[in-house]
């Protein structure tokens, strides 16, 4: 018969007084959580093993597996398009912002 009863604790028992409330008190305490993706041991040791290219490569596949479902292949294209413009403008942004402060400073470099 003892196979058949759960070994595992009772969640809140009615027995108890405060044992429910502490139980989802806990169920809620998030200052133990991690990110279960990309903090797990195997995620972690696989990116590890990876060179800046390899994880670039894969972050793509990993976008166009998402959304390739969703979005026509010219779609898609022209996400890649959006964000590479975006990409630009931001650098440029800081770039701009260098070169002016390289400028006020004058002949210092």
């Amino acid at each position: 018969m003892k196979k058949f009863v759960n070994p595992h604790p009772v969640v809140a028992d009615p027995g108890q007084l405060g044992t429910a409330k502490t139980n989802r008190e806990n169920m809620h305490n998030t200052t133990m959580a991690v990110d279960s993706i990309l903090n797990s041991p195997l995620k972690q040791s696989h990116l590890a093993d990876l060179s800046p290219k390899e994880k670039a490569t894969n972050y793509f596949a990993d976008t166009i597996c998402e959304f390739s479902e969703f979005l026509t292949p010219e779609e898609l294209h022209q996400c890649l398009v959006d964000a590479m413009e975006s990409h630009y403008r931001y650098t440029k942004k800081e770039f701009d912002h260098a070169t002016q402060l390289r400028d006020l400073i004058g002949g210092a470099f």
